[in-house]
């Protein structure tokens, strides 16, 4: 499997790699349980320009804050955590997201912005950032290479009881095996915070860039004899990302030379690839996001792009653009990506 850290892409089939998604800005607090997302009461999200690719990741926001005093607020732009398979692949490779290779910068009104990075446990939908400080585990299990040794040396009650809280895994459980084989069960989300002030009667204006951790490999699940467990099976790729008719066609033209029957071209290799990107916690601000752009750029005109959204405008060979008024996010995005590589061509 080909890797590089270029863009926020993973392959959609086994093998898989580390992917992270991101976010919209939401506010943020700490407390004693550790971090966590609350709605702004006062400031309001003006527009959002997003623009998703493969060299790079911008979004620009626009807040407003109509009350009569400032607010001051931390922020946090969350990275999503690894899906359960990106996990294990993670671990078999120790491949894990490392801050430094995202590259992340922020300007708040032009001026670069002081950022820290929070990584919260996660187990589920459930924070357990005060349990393993209870506990003495680190949150970045994989910096920390005696913890295996130590969280199998642990007394057999205190495991299961850790078990059975989802704090940790029994891999001999699931393997049949009578020796125990524990590991951490909890996965690490990080958030990109900063403080920031929104003066009143003013507009701010706030900007990220950054370049994600990517995975990739080839895969040939949409070809023909594969197609309809790729689309409807377990981990089916047709309804998240609203695979229809017509990109399958433009597939099978690329594939098989748009001819009914026979065998997919020898000297072609398709690469499946996915951006993930978190929308809803742009619903924390007060009301709707007034005015919101999105520009997807799928990097060749010959790739095929594929997101579940209306309204989806082609402005250029490569750029697909959604626009929205009064745009309040319900669900988040994901863009599928094919790539075709003509033996010797490379990428």
């Amino acid at each position: 499997m080909k890797r590089h850290f270029a863009l926020a892409l993973a392959s959609l089939c086994a093998p898989l790699a580390l992917v992270p998604a991101m976010a919209n800005d939401t506010v943020a607090s700490i407390n004693l349980g550790g971090l966590e997302l609350s709605p702004s009461a006062a400031v309001t999200m003006e527009s959002e320009d997003l623009y998703l690719s493969e060299e790079r990741i911008r979004v620009r926001y626009v807040y407003a804050n109509d009350t009569s005093a400032a607010e001051h607020l931390m922020i946090s732009f969350p990275l999503p955590m690894p899906t359960a398979r990106e996990e294990e692949e993670a671990r078999e490779t120790g491949m894990y997201q490392e801050w430094n290779q995202l590259d992340f910068q922020t300007l708040i009104d032009g001026k670069p912005a002081p950022l820290t990075r929070h990584d919260v446990p996660m187990v589920g939908e459930r924070s357990v950032e005060a349990r393993l400080k209870q506990l003495g585990f680190p949150v970045l299990h994989w910096r920390d290479e005696g913890l295996s040794d130590r969280l199998n040396a642990l007394p057999d009650d205190v495991a299961s009881a850790l078990v059975a809280e989802g704090i940790l895994i029994d891999d001999a459980d699931s393997g049949g095996g009578a020796v125990r084989n524990l590991r951490p069960g909890w996965m690490v989300q990080t958030h990109v915070t900063r403080f920031q002030t929104f003066p009143p009667g003013e507009k701010v204006v706030v900007e990220h860039s950054y370049r994600p951790m990517v995975g990739g490999s080839a895969s040939g699940s949409l070809n023909r004899d594969y197609r309809d467990m790729a689309l409807n099976g377990p981990d089916g790729l047709g309804a998240p990302y609203c695979i229809d008719p017509p990109f399958l066609a433009a597939y099978d033209r690329r594939v098989y030379g748009g001819k009914p029957a026979g065998d997919p071209d020898p000297g072609l290799t398709v690469v499946q690839t996915w951006l993930g990107y978190v929308l809803k916690t742009g619903a924390n601000w007060l009301g709707p996001i007034k005015n919101f752009r999105l520009v997807v750029d799928k990097g060749r005109p010959e790739n095929l792009v594929s997101f579940c959204m209306d309204g989806v405008k082609k402005i250029s060979p490569t750029q697909f653009e959604v626009t929205r008024t009064n745009f309040e996010p319900i669900r988040d995005l994901d863009v599928f990506l094919v790539e075709f590589i003509v033996d010797g061509e490379g990428r």
